[in-house]
């Protein structure tokens, strides 16, 4: 259903002219979708459409408008008929999609452009994601709009569920992944489990005042980097290094570039606060097509929690007593440890 890559570039800024700007100073420079978030430039789209019209030009990519209040942690304060009056013109101003929520979907109407129905609304279990979607897929026209399903997740086992359900939904029809700093890794894998797309914040451009539109977003730069040239999809191999604190990890990048020196289609990825037993977890559940779970590697203070989590325990993580790499074959998990060698390396070459 779609014809660009699925990394798209959200911008929020107060005026037409500053999305110019970032947009001037490749701030969605290494994305495949640019998201303009009308929140805060309404009045703006409404009084002179062809302002906006000139900006989708400008992007030239495809582009989705967006118009979200509190229901989509946007500000938007109008009623459903100015939220279909600025859509509409977004529509006329050539975007490529229009961002709807379920909550207006009806009520706002054809708008003359493809939509991505979507839902923000806090799921108790997949069970309740699985009922946001079907209202969502009651609502959308097969073969032309999108189901965009974003629930926030309070842990880590929660994203990466949402991921699982992901997998067995149809190709190419559904975004889905988690809001949430603690489950912001599902934004770097869900294309790999058949999300059409997802959602990055701007990469930094100087004197543009650009707005976090959502919690948990990542650069658009860092989620290249991680992926590299080639996107995830359902072949690729997955990993996860697991810690308190993650985020500051550069494991994903310079794994991922490691990965692919050696040819591997493989990414890594950072889980927070500690998901061992989520990971062997969803290894062990892995949709019959789709990515498969390679391993994990632990940072302190989860490497006794890595060691118990293991089938085989190899001589070295036997020996520290502690193990900060796990890697899965044939549904067995082997641990080892990699820091005693290293050190060793290190204090030979020191001699």
């Amino acid at each position: 259903m779609t014809d660009h890559g699925p990394l798209v570039c959200t911008l929020l800024a107060p005026t037409l002219e500053a999305f110019a700007r970032a947009l001037e100073g490749g701030a969605a420079a290494r994305a495949d979708v640019v998201e303009l978030r009308l929140d805060r430039v309404a009045d703006e789209v409404v009084r002179d459409p062809a302002a906006l019209a000139a900006l989708v030009a400008r992007a030239e990519r495809p582009t989705i408008a967006a118009l979200h209040g509190g229901e989509g942690f946007g500000t938007f304060a109008g009623d459903v008929p100015a939220r279909a009056e600025v859509l509409r013109a977004a529509a006329r101003a050539g975007v490529t999609y229009i961002d709807v929520d379920e909550r207006f979907a009806a009520e706002v109407g054809d708008l003359g452009a493809r939509r991505i129905l979507s839902t923000h609304r806090s799921a108790s279990g997949i069970e309740e994601v699985d009922a946001l979607a079907r209202g969502l897929d009651a609502l959308a026209e097969p073969g032309r709009d999108l189901v965009k399903v974003v629930p926030p997740a309070a842990t880590a086992e929660e994203g990466l569920a949402l991921l699982r359900w992901l997998a067995d939904r149809p190709a190419e029809g559904t975004i889905a992944f988690c809001s949430g700093d603690v489950a912001s890794f599902t934004r770097l894998l869900a294309p790999a489990f058949g999300s059409a797309l997802v959602y990055a914040a701007a990469d930094d451009v100087p004197g543009v005042d650009l707005e976090s539109a959502a919690p948990g977003q990542l650069r658009v730069g860092h989620v290249r980097d991680v992926w590299g040239p080639r996107t995830p999809s359902r072949a690729t191999t997955l990993a996860a290094v697991c810690g308190r604190p993650i985020a500051h990890s550069a494991s994903p990048v310079v794994h991922g570039a490691a990965l692919r020196q050696a040819g591997i289609d493989g990414m890594l990825v950072p889980v927070a606060p500690a998901a061992l037993a989520a990971v062997v977890a969803a290894a062990a559940d892995a949709p019959a097509e789709g990515p498969r779970w390679g391993g994990l590697s632990a940072t302190a203070p989860f490497k006794l929690d890595a060691l118990a989590c293991a089938d085989r325990v190899l001589s070295d993580a036997q020996a520290v007593g502690a193990a900060n790499t796990l890697a899965v074959a044939g549904g067995a998990w082997t641990a080892s440890n990699t820091d005693a060698p290293a050190v060793r390396a290190a204090l030979e070459a020191a001699g």
